[in-house]
């Protein structure tokens, strides 16, 4: 892997010697690779758990993830410990000898994998087999490794189809829901707080990038259209002002609220 070449300056992370690790699950995606950043500049002892592809291990993964931070904020970053691991399999598809160190080492555990896919794909069963198999086989490690301090990353979807004042406390209602990710989502979030009653869980709504410069790995909803007409526009040609003129039109009036993080 090509190393990213950049000016660093020394930043202070306080460290306790003695203190634990905490456990990240879906560091690649998105909110992951800010999470990443962020517990790291905090001075946290990270552990992620990452999958590898066909291409890429998982250590090269997360070390991409971080290069870019670095690249952009100007300094180096602490490496965390990398273990290799598997959403959909039995305690995440982590080996014993981890295992094992994750019991010794960790205290606090951070799930946020999950997959964002509205429609059920009849072949692998997604979104149910990450959202919810996943986190199964979360709190299944978790608890072999002695870890009751968990958090886990919803969405504020779970409230599906209810409208009007819906507070936090409010998660089973009968309500029905529009998609199979919010359902599985649902389902997913019962489970943690059957298992793990003291557990952490965040309900963000729909994460679209960064507010600052615009970066995203993520394209649902608004953002997928946007991609859309990024790509698609400047096929077209221009006129003699040199601006395009296409053809899209949306069914919308333009003052739809619409929320985003």
């Amino acid at each position: 892997m090509n190393q990213i070449p950049f000016k660093t300056k020394s930043v202070n992370l306080q460290r306790p010697k003695d203190a634990k690790y905490v456990v990240l699950t879906g560091a690649t995606g998105l909110v992951g690779q800010y999470l990443v950043k962020d517990l790291l500049m905090a001075g946290a002892n990270l552990a992620i758990i990452a999958r590898s592809s066909r291409k890429l291990s998982a250590e090269t993964r997360v070390e991409a993830i971080l290069q870019r931070w670095e690249q952009e904020l100007g300094c180096e970053l602490p490496r965390p410990v990398v273990i290799s691991g598997d959403l959909k399999q039995p305690h995440l598809g982590v080996c014993t000898a981890d295992i094992q160190w994750i019991s010794k080492n960790c205290s606090s555990f951070l799930h946020n994998a999950a997959i964002v896919q509205f429609e059920v794909d009849e072949r692998t069963n997604e979104p149910w087999t990450s959202n919810c198999l996943g986190t199964q086989h979360a709190l299944e490690l978790a608890k072999s490794c002695g870890i009751d301090d968990f958090h886990y990353v919803s969405t504020a979807y779970v409230c599906g189809t209810r409208e009007g004042r819906v507070l936090e406390t409010e998660l089973a209602c009968g309500q029905t829901f529009r998609n199979a990710y919010e359902q599985s989502k649902f389902a997913a979030e019962q489970m943690v707080r059957e298992r793990m009653p003291n557990a952490t869980v965040y309900r963000p709504t729909i994460i679209a990038g960064d507010s600052e410069n615009g970066f995203t790995v993520s394209y649902h909803g608004l953002m997928w259209y946007l991609r859309l007409f990024d790509i698609l526009v400047p096929q077209q040609p221009k006129n003699a002002e040199g601006k395009y003129h296409t053809k899209i039109d949306l069914p919308v009036e333009g003052d739809e609220p619409h929320n985003v993080v």
